[in-house]
């Protein structure tokens, strides 16, 4: 199956957070304390994003045939905020093409992330390594990572 990657528009705001949201709730909502669903969910709200799509971040959509399968935010070109996979299409190649992508969007050579606890094997797979213990912020679980390009 093979799909295709683009810079998000905002039309694709709303179907792009229902993606981001179902993958959270099944994936990794598990993980976080009822505030910290909370918070991740007030993060990713049509109006959240859309200020951060029109201001600081570059948002990515990887694309089978008209479904979204993939999103991927970096702020200020050095921090990946958002790195979210169809659950069908887990292990076949959308976050690593996403990643790619973006790192030729990159403002320095390192990339950091606050990997979730159940995405740190995919990132540390990818190159990127731990910078500190286990965080837990407003309920949030996180690994601050990075990876030198």
């Amino acid at each position: 199956m093979s799909f295709t990657l683009h810079t998000m528009t905002e039309q694709e705001i709303p179907a792009a957070r229902e993606l981001v949201a179902s993958v959270f709730l099944r994936c990794i909502a598990p993980d976080y304390s009822q505030t910290g669903q909370e918070q991740f969910f007030a993060f990713i709200t049509p109006a959240a994003l859309r200020q951060r799509f029109s201001a600081e971040s570059v948002f990515f959509i990887a694309r089978h045939n008209t479904q979204i399968i993939g999103l991927l935010e970096v702020q200020k070109g050095r921090h990946i905020a958002l790195l979210f996979t169809h659950c069908d299409w887990h292990g076949k190649g959308v976050a690593t093409a996403l990643l790619n992508k973006a790192f030729t969007f990159t403002k320095d050579c390192t990339i950091t992330v606050n990997s979730s606890p159940s995405a740190i094997p995919v990132y540390t797979r990818l190159g990127f390594r731990p910078t500190q213990d286990m965080q837990d912020i407003h309920g949030i679980r996180f690994v601050p990572m990075q990876k030198d390009l």
